[in-house]
């Protein structure tokens, strides 16, 4: 989605700063969502939830989402009965959108910087065992090393986004450390534990092109 965080929002009745504005432009026609984020100490009332259906409804929006770290009063479930306006918690708000941002972010960021790994760590590539036979053999070692410490790294990204792999079909659950695969077992602490999937991402991005520059360096270039 096109999204703008802070957005000063026109109404019929003056203005409002939406914490989150964002149009979905793959729907036909386009769908305008409003999100609130209250990371309050305390459960949102009511009177939260009846001033923002107003703000939907003076904005014509389709959907207002608001999103409480403490979760809501019973009078704001009430209020926000028959509504256009969703009251979620932070995991519910995740749940919403997971399958998309997994489709269209995840997997496309994966997908443009993780071959090389894979290339590296595969069982057999003829072109990069070429590569490595003609090494020292310190730099053999090195080479057989790094194999051993990224290869679970890679396929785990390589499932997460090859559109025919069995694990890119299955739904990502975090933290990974809950899950039984044994083919996430050889992953980093850090992924292991991550909760949230953009900080996710960004490290395993960052432990990809670690991997990635190790490799290169033993081999002086890409190999």
């Amino acid at each position: 989605m096109d999204a703008a965080i802070e957005h000063p929002l026109p109404l019929a009745r003056g203005q409002a700063d939406i914490d989150v504005y964002a149009i979905d432009s793959e729907s036909v026609p386009p769908s305008r969502y409003l999100c609130e984020c209250k990371q309050w100490s305390t459960a949102v009332p009511q009177t939260v939830v009846h001033s923002f259906r107003t703000v939907v409804a003076d904005a014509g929006a389709n959907f207002g989402l608001l999103i409480s770290s403490m979760g809501f009063q019973s009078g704001a479930l009430q209020a926000a009965g028959n509504s256009n306006v969703k009251l979620l918690t932070w995991e519910e708000f995740q749940r919403m959108f997971l399958d998309r941002w997994l489709r269209k972010h995840l997997a496309p960021s994966l997908a443009s910087i993780c071959e090389p790994l894979v290339d590296y760590t595969e069982p057999m590539n003829a072109r990069v065992f070429r590569k490595a036979d003609a090494l020292s053999k310190e730099k053999r070692r090195q080479f057989i090393q790094l194999r051993e410490s990224y290869g679970d790294l890679a396929f785990f990204a390589l499932g997460l986004y090859m559109p025919m792999s069995t694990c890119r079909n299955a739904p990502l659950a975090l933290p990974l450390v809950q899950s039984k695969q044994d083919s996430k077992r050889g992953l980093p602490a850090e992924l292991m534990h991550e909760t949230l999937f953009r900080p996710f991402l960004t490290k395993l991005t960052a432990h990809i092109e670690r991997g990635i520059h190790e490799f290169d360096s033993v081999f002086g270039e890409r190999a």
